[in-house]
């Protein structure tokens, strides 16, 4: 019996050793369960941080963006901290702001870039240096920023009783493309007896054309009134065709531009001059003849064929300076210069018609058209006429500044009529367009000089030339405009340029996209 006992296992000794391997398992699993549940709790504390951090972040920006807002609203500048970081920017205002300002004190944008490495390198700091396409970036969305900003009180429409003028041109051209200008002007913020400068003007539109006619022009103007709060007065501009046609089709009243109509009536009266004519080609076999010689400083300014009758003033100023000091000039080139002596009547009436428009032309900059100026105008005139009584020429131009008068004064009239309740301080019409002209040379300087491709976003920087912009301003720029919007306005307000390189003609291959796109 005994052995027969021996060779038998138990049954609780089974269970026991099978119960005892079910917690085993079971010990593990929970072990590998509580690990796992460890690691995602971790996960998820740690992701929950930085989306509170995020929350916290956007809300301390619309925060300060609330307030800011109210605070220009009451009239009270403030500019906010420096050092601020918008979400989606690694870059402080600080950067952001200087990096614009030296852009456009003359920096290229490689330029600036560079000066920053030079920064980090005298200071001994280490920071992030923006690229020069994040400089152009923010340097567009600013421009951007300012030309959606032109024109706007503050909300009230055409409700508001603010009166504007409008300076519209045609800019050069640039391959097949021409900028169309449009900048207003604020007629309560103008005084008596200053020039336009940059900070009264401000941009409305700025687009891009193969051809300007008048029917494109009238859809600019349209939009342009529509933009500004408030009413338009009238425009200023030079006679080109299909202006003025547009205006009269849309109803303003167009006040010409002196400077281009005075040039107009000089280069009537001289171009086909033969006194004139042999006037400037002895002038320029003298300049040509002296050039790289010792008597170069004798030499007269560089002649400008298209603009002549608009700067032809330095020419006179040259020509009776050597006259007053003739006998002091070397002998070797006095021969050369006996023509001045031949020439004297006729340099002398020239002298007297070009100063006298441009002396009228300085005082309509000041003052403008009304009734007052009209009189110191008439007469300058007479004081003219009775210099020069039986001389055709003179009488002309008499009868040319009549016209221009005649033209201009309804037109005053009419806008004194509107405005005898609540009078300006400057009351007449402004009569001079010369601050676009000046617009345009600077940005003639700073955009691409390629013919072939035409005028690119870079265009934007005119608004940038025109208003001057603080901290703040960036700050609403930076989080206002998106990559986005400057696509959809260089697609809206730019030509295509449809221009290939040689290397890429038979290349079928079209990129997508744009430059925007992928910008931060």
């Amino acid at each position: 019996m005994g052995t027969g006992n021996k060779g038998k296992e138990n049954p609780w000794k089974i269970k026991a050793v099978i119960r005892s391997k079910v917690i085993k398992l079971l010990n593990r699993s929970l072990l590998r369960q509580t690990s796992r549940a460890e690691s995602w709790r971790a996960k998820y504390y740690e992701q929950s941080t930085v989306l509170q951090e995020q929350r916290a972040e956007i809300k301390k920006q619309a925060l300060t963006i609330n307030a800011l807002t109210d605070i220009s609203i009451k009239g009270i500048s403030r500019t906010p901290p420096q050092d601020v970081v918008l979400a989606g920017y690694k870059f402080p205002l600080s950067v952001m702001w200087l990096s614009i300002m030296l852009y456009m004190c003359g920096l290229s944008f490689r330029g600036v870039s560079s000066v920053w490495v030079f920064l980090r390198s005298f200071l001994g700091i280490n920071f992030k240096i923006p690229s020069y396409g994040t400089v152009r970036i923010w340097v567009l969305k600013q421009g951007l920023y300012m030309l959606k900003k032109g024109g706007k009180i503050g909300g009230m429409g055409k409700k508001n009783k603010e009166k504007w003028a409008l300076i519209v041109d045609e800019s050069y051209s640039l391959g097949k493309s021409r900028l169309l200008l449009v900048l207003g002007i604020r007629l309560s913020s103008l005084k008596k007896g200053q020039c336009l400068t940059m900070s009264d003007v401000e941009p409305i539109e700025i687009q891009s054309g193969a051809t300007w006619k008048e029917d494109e022009v009238v859809a600019v103007l349209k939009k342009a009134v529509k933009k500004v709060e408030g009413s338009v007065a009238y425009v200023v501009s030079d006679r080109g065709a299909s202006l003025v046609s547009a205006y009269k089709k849309h109803g303003l009243d167009h006040v010409p531009d002196w400077s281009h109509y005075i040039a107009n009536i000089l280069e009537g009266l001289y171009a086909q001059n033969d006194d004139f004519k042999e006037f400037n080609i002895k002038m320029s076999q003298f300049k040509k003849k002296r050039k790289q010689s010792e008597y170069s400083q004798y030499s007269p300014p560089t002649l400008s064929v298209k603009m002549r009758f608009m700067n032809y003033i330095p020419f006179l100023e040259w020509a009776n300076m050597l006259l007053k000091n003739f006998k002091k000039l070397p002998l070797g080139i006095i021969e050369e210069l006996a023509f001045l002596k031949m020439e004297k009547p006729f340099i002398a009436e020239m002298t007297d018609l070009f100063f006298t428009g441009d002396k009228i032309g300085l005082l309509l900059k000041k003052q403008g058209i009304d009734l007052t100026t009209k009189e110191e105008v008439r007469l300058i005139k007479e004081a003219l006429i009775k210099k020069y009584p039986k001389n055709t020429r003179v009488i002309a131009f008499s009868e040319g500044i009549d016209a221009y008068f005649a033209q201009t004064m309804p037109i005053y009239e009419n806008f004194a009529q509107k405005n005898e309740k609540m009078p300006l301080v400057f009351n007449g019409l402004i009569a001079s367009s010369e601050i676009i002209e000046s617009i345009f040379g600077k940005f003639k300087h700073r955009c691409l000089k390629d013919p072939k491709r035409g005028f690119s976003a870079i265009a934007l920087i005119i608004p940038l030339l025109c208003r001057n912009f603080s901290p703040f301003d960036v700050f609403k720029a930076m989080f206002s405009i998106h990559a986005k919007d400057l696509c959809l306005w260089e697609k809206n307000n730019l030509t295509k340029k449809g221009y290939k390189s040689f290397r890429n003609i038979f290349n079928k291959k079209t990129k997508k996209g744009t430059r925007f796109e992928n910008a931060v």
